[in-house]
């Protein structure tokens, strides 16, 4: 391949109306994880990390690319789930590497098989025509219905159905097709959950569907607790959470290392321990508006 060849833009106009550009090219990619400390080891795309010197046992080195979660993974890569990843890898005999990247980016990026290994994934993360590895599971995702106090509190998808309105959606997330199907809702999309949350308090929006953890992030930071509502009890959806793999013969083994380290800390409680219990925020906002709706 030439320069030129090399330079060959690739166009990825889902990211536009997000990140306010329509493409990157691999130069700017290779920027971009050279900023996060990796450098030339990304060049291709690969998953592993040359030896650092020769005939010295080291552990597999590779990298995870993830995307920013309140509360959970942190665009600095700290947080529960950065804690959770490092210790797979110590217990799998891996040497970890979290690169953050937007979530649209890093599901398209993994589509076009730029990169290996990516999470916190759900099987609506990816199109059906996606083929890839999944470890096991170690974290519920779990869909909630944010409404307006004092309107009808949605539990089921035939509640949904009911409100007259649009529902409320962010752009970059991903869903369960059995919401997006559904031909009775109109969707309205904002950039940011918090923008959601605005929206729906000033009734912009009849229902606001968002990941649990997210939207009480987002209800949080808005401070609009007292004037919205939904049932922690009644999940709309729920889905497994795991770490994708590209479905190569070479990725097998690195795939059986993380999902042994998983069910080892099932076992154990230490999976437990480390993401404790995300969804309840601080006691003050607990009392901020009584937030569960009957």
């Amino acid at each position: 391949m030439n320069d030129r060849e090399r330079e060959q833009r690739l166009s990825i106009p889902a990211v536009e109306a997000q990140f306010g550009r329509g493409r990157i090219t691999r130069r700017e990619w290779l920027n971009l994880c050279a900023k996060a400390g990796l450098g030339l080891a990304l060049y291709g795309f690969g998953a592993f990390a040359q030896p650092a010197s020769a005939g010295k046992e080291e552990m597999p080195s590779i990298l995870v690319h993830v995307d920013y979660i309140p509360k959970l993974m942190e665009n600095d890569g700290t947080g529960p789930f950065a804690d959770l990843i490092h210790e797979i890898g110590r217990r799998g005999g891996l040497s970890i590497k979290i690169v953050v990247l937007p979530p649209q980016r890093q599901r398209i990026a993994f589509e076009m098989k730029q990169i290996d290994i990516i999470f916190s994934m759900s099987e609506s993360s990816f199109s059906a025509e996606t083929e890839y590895f999944r470890s096991s599971s170690f974290f519920d995702k779990r869909y909630f219905v944010f409404t307006r106090k004092g309107s009808p509190c949605v539990k089921t998808m035939s509640d949904l159905t009911k409100l007259s309105g649009l529902i409320g959606l962010t752009h970059g997330y991903s869903y369960p097709q059995a919401l997006l199907a559904e031909h009775r809702l109109a969707f309205d999309y904002a950039p940011t959950d918090e923008q959601n949350m605005v929206k729906l308090s000033l009734g912009r929006i009849a229902a606001f569907v968002v990941e649990e953890v997210s939207g009480l992030a987002a209800l949080k930071h808005t401070k609009q607790g007292a004037a919205i509502q939904y049932d922690p009890q009644s999940p709309l959806f729920t889905e497994d959470v795991f770490f994708a793999l590209q479905k190569k013969e070479s990725l097998i083994p690195i795939r059986d290392a993380i999902s042994r380290a998983i069910d080892e800390m099932k076992a154990d409680g230490s999976l437990r321990k480390i993401l404790g219990n995300p969804q309840p925020l601080d006691k003050r906002d607990s009392q901020r508006g009584g937030r569960a709706c009957k």
